[in-house]
């Protein structure tokens, strides 16, 4: 008699897709940004501040900016590209890009030059990508990505922020279960939710339950799935 026999048949049936989107924030005035391009969240809004007030966009050292993004709950932040520039021979600070305790992205306290930033100085706007360190993360209800750039060193400029971000999901999946002829369903309660399987130890005293099967078995087997 085989030691194993794998029960149940696991599909996963979708209802609707899931895109990437993006939307292209652009420094409006000391404390507003407007949306260039792209489409931000339904419902989401923006709050910026800065500390330098003599040129929209530019930190001199000491000075910050940050960009607060609300109203992305379900969504998960994949990716930040920033327009920047920085002068001559000058310019270095620091970027963090958090949600609560996580930090979703980081440049530590550097200059221009370097490979944490641009890599060469640049008097023309270029875009800057900093490494994600989290973007599988959902965000959840109630919480902001709050981003901020730093200066150490003048100067360091700023026209723009696109925030790359799977959108929440709304499609909900179904899971059909096999067991011989028989079958039962399990439905998740709202997109994105997931569905627990039963936890099975065993069939009868000469069957183990070996695990879930991503193909339906015609007949005993004592390898595990």
């Amino acid at each position: 008699m085989p030691s194993f026999l794998t029960l149940c048949l696991v599909f996963l049936s979708a209802i609707g897709c899931v895109w990437g989107e993006s939307v292209t924030y652009k420094v409006a005035s000391q404390n507003s940004v407007s949306i260039l391009s792209g489409n931000a969240p339904s419902g989401s809004s923006t709050s910026f501040i800065t500390t330098y007030t003599n040129n929209i966009g530019q930190l001199t050292s000491g000075n910050h900016m940050t960009l607060t993004l609300s109203g992305y709950a379900g969504c998960k932040i994949t990716g930040i590209t920033m327009s920047m520039k920085s002068n001559t021979s000058k310019g270095a600070g620091s970027f963090t890009m958090t949600v609560g305790s996580k930090t979703l992205a980081f440049i530590p306290n550097s200059k221009f030059n370097t490979t944490n930033w641009h890599g060469s100085w640049t008097t023309s706007y270029v875009a800057v990508t900093p490494a994600m360190s989290i973007s599988d993360y959902v965000i959840q209800s109630g919480e902001s990505v709050a981003i901020t750039i730093s200066a150490s060193e003048n100067s360091l400029y700023c026209e723009s922020f696109t925030i790359n971000y799977a959108p929440a999901i709304t499609a909900t999946y179904t899971v059909n279960l096999h067991s011989g002829t028989a079958g039962t369903q399990l439905t998740e309660t709202s997109g994105g939710a997931g569905v627990t399987l039963p936890q099975l130890t065993s069939y009868n005293s000469n069957y183990t339950f070996a695990g879930w099967s991503a193909t339906r078995l015609t007949e005993e087997t004592s390898t595990a799935p």
